[in-house]
């Protein structure tokens, strides 16, 4: 008896059927209902549909307990909505089920941030270092993690190897000129968010570069007409004092 292989073969050789009427079945296959309903919540979480992205990750999880897209999806969006314990919660679950994911280290470490739980932060950049040593975020968000920790001098090698690794990533210009802020380093302060700028016009460099120019120590520095320059960004740090904090997230939930 002939193998289906051979018999496409036969097919084409006597010109009985187009190759491109030849299609693997399997491309055919519907997803499972567990995959459409990650679709589904990747796809709420792309446009901040939050509460959606949370539903419909939860039912994923039903149908699959060992679903680490489905927590990993759940936990980001629990953290766009303030919830950090369950985001938290959701990222160690999945590490338990995908322990040598990097990403998701990275994740817990970018959860703890905003806890200002340094050690801990620290502890999963050191993680997902040892997965992955050439991952530029990795080491800007460990950048930050020491800078809790008051350990400046490391925190500056660390951004800078964040920028060794990418010399286009915009964040690691930025975590290191706050990096220097803390360190009384302004004329560098300047330079690295100034290049973050031209690399990515985002709204937290802004920000940050903002309070900076209207805040900074040293009234050599201080420049509130470039500061004002930045608006509305400005107004908003005026109205949120919570914008000063990280807002890096846009890589957040793994394809």
């Amino acid at each position: 008896m002939k193998t289906r292989f051979q018999v496409i073969v036969a097919l084409l050789a006597a010109g009985l059927v187009a190759p491109w009427l030849i299609v693997d079945q399997r491309s055919l296959a519907q997803p499972s209902a567990h995959e459409q309903l990650i679709r589904e919540a990747r796809a709420a979480y792309e446009r901040k549909s939050y509460e959606q992205a949370i539903v419909k990750a939860t039912e994923a999880i039903q149908q699959n307990a060992n679903s680490w897209q489905a927590f990993e999806i759940r936990a980001s969006a629990s953290r766009a909505t303030g919830n950090l314990d369950r985001a938290l919660a959701d990222l160690s679950e999945a590490i338990r089920i995908a322990n040598k994911n990097p990403s998701l280290y990275c994740q817990r470490a970018f959860v703890h941030y905003h806890k200002a739980s340094w050690n801990l932060m620290k502890s999963d950049c050191d993680q997902a270092l040892q997965l992955d040593s050439t991952d530029p975020q990795a080491y800007a968000y460990l950048a930050i993690a020491l800078r809790g920790l008051k350990q400046l001098d490391q925190a500056l090698v660390a951004a800078n190897k964040a920028i060794e690794l990418d010399s286009d990533y915009a964040f690691g210009y930025a975590v290191r000129a706050e990096t220097h802020n803390y360190m009384m380093r302004f004329d560098n302060v300047s330079k690295d968010y100034e290049h973050a700028l031209k690399l990515e016009r985002y709204w937290w460099y802004e920000i940050m570069y903002a309070r900076f120019l209207a805040t900074c120590h040293d009234a050599k520095y201080r420049n509130g007409r470039l500061a004002l320059s930045l608006e509305p960004v400005i107004d908003l740090l005026a109205v949120d004092g919570s914008l000063c904090g990280y807002g890096h997230d846009k890589e957040v939930v793994s394809e």
